[in-house]
């Protein structure tokens, strides 16, 4: 309620950025890397790349093309590629990865979905291919995060 709030009173990218800040936890300051590519993102107010974000936030379970994002913003893939390296220091694909782990992350810590529902919630195919990308990003395996967050709830 409050990020709707948000939404019309300050713009719905703001209220994105508020959304993950709340998303994030109480150490943020130790993961700034981890911190959304929309959120840093907001500062160019490139509307292209913002429109492009936009889409992979709501297209998280069934990821779209780069071709499909590309047509819906209407420019290329390559001008794609080129505005997200200049402005995000990575490739369309790893930033929309990005957003499918953040998501993924949420409902780890939120929910008591298992992982493979939380793989296919997040758009991934394999739960190999997302347990790897997960460690990469995060230093820990899905499963492991889960067990620390049950760990710690129990002292």
């Amino acid at each position: 309620m409050m990020i709707s709030i948000i939404a019309r009173d300050y713009g719905e990218d703001f209220a994105i950025a508020v959304s993950d800040m709340c998303l994030n936890g109480p150490n943020i300051a130790t993961r700034s890397e981890q911190r959304s590519s929309i959120a840093k993102a907001i500062s160019s107010r490139n509307p292209r790349v913002l429109a492009v974000l936009r889409k992979m936030y709501d297209n998280i379970e069934t990821p779209l093309t780069l071709g499909e994002l590309a047509e819906n913003a209407g420019i290329s893939r390559r001008q794609i590629e080129r505005q997200f390296k200049q402005l995000l220091n990575e490739a369309p694909a790893q930033t929309y990865r990005h957003i499918r782990l953040e998501r993924a992350r949420a409902l780890l810590m939120e929910t008591n979905l298992s992982v493979m529902e939380i793989v296919m919630a997040s758009g991934f195919n394999s739960r190999n291919v997302f347990s790897r990308h997960y460690k990469e990003r995060y230093g820990e395996t899905p499963y492991g995060h889960r067990g620390r967050i049950r760990g710690g709830d129990e002292n």
